[in-house]
């Protein structure tokens, strides 16, 4: 009866390592951080499109291999068309595929397609609030047994209520307020690190 106990322990244990051969494997956790460089447009960005420098951040885990489920954190900072930051926080949910060894292996990588959803506050001077949702594709490339160098392109529609325009001399007084939406295109690349 013994040996059948240990038998099973050891299948077990076999089985649970098995699980953890990958970072995107059951039970592993992600953190990364990626630097963008973003395009905005649209109403809620009047005039021409520009560009800002934002920093995007993801932690979460796999509740089964390959599926991701995590919190986005969205920081980004800018003088032009007046804003001063804008901070959105909200879910994220995503798959990752494995290429190269399959292991955890520098060398292998984890392309990705990842949905979101994130709510936040904006300036005093752009608005109340602002949502935006979006998908992003990227790529994990290790660098080492569970660090990645993460690459990516992501896409995201925004509204922001309570959008102060201009309405006289000084800036936005008077102003009078309306809901305005407009797009995103981000550019990134970062650090992803894996705890498995």
């Amino acid at each position: 009866m013994n040996s059948l106990r240990i038998l099973l322990a050891l299948l077990l244990c076999s089985i649970a390592a098995q699980a953890a051969d990958t970072p995107i494997d059951r039970n592993s956790v992600l953190v990364d951080g990626i630097f963008t460089i973003t395009m905005h447009g649209g109403d809620a960005y009047p005039g021409d499109t520009y560009a800002t420098f934002d920093i995007v951040s993801s932690v979460g885990m796999f509740p089964v291999d390959h599926l991701f489920v995590g919190v986005n954190l969205s920081f980004f900072q800018a003088s032009e068309p007046s804003i001063s930051e804008n901070v959105l926080v909200g879910p994220t949910i995503g798959y990752y595929f494995s290429f190269g060894s399959g292991e955890h292996d520098s060398g292998s990588f984890y392309p990705y397609v990842r949905a979101f959803y994130m709510v936040g506050s904006v300036s005093e001077y752009l608005g109340d609030s602002q949502s935006q949702f979006g998908a992003r594709l990227g790529s994990v490339a290790m660098l080492s047994r569970s660090i990645g160098l993460d690459i990516m392109i992501q896409y995201s529609r925004e509204e922001i209520s309570g959008y102060k325009w201009a309405g006289g001399s000084g800036p936005f007084d008077p102003y009078y307020e309306d809901d305005v939406s407009g797009a995103t295109l981000l550019f990134g690349a970062g650090i992803t690190g894996f705890i498995f």
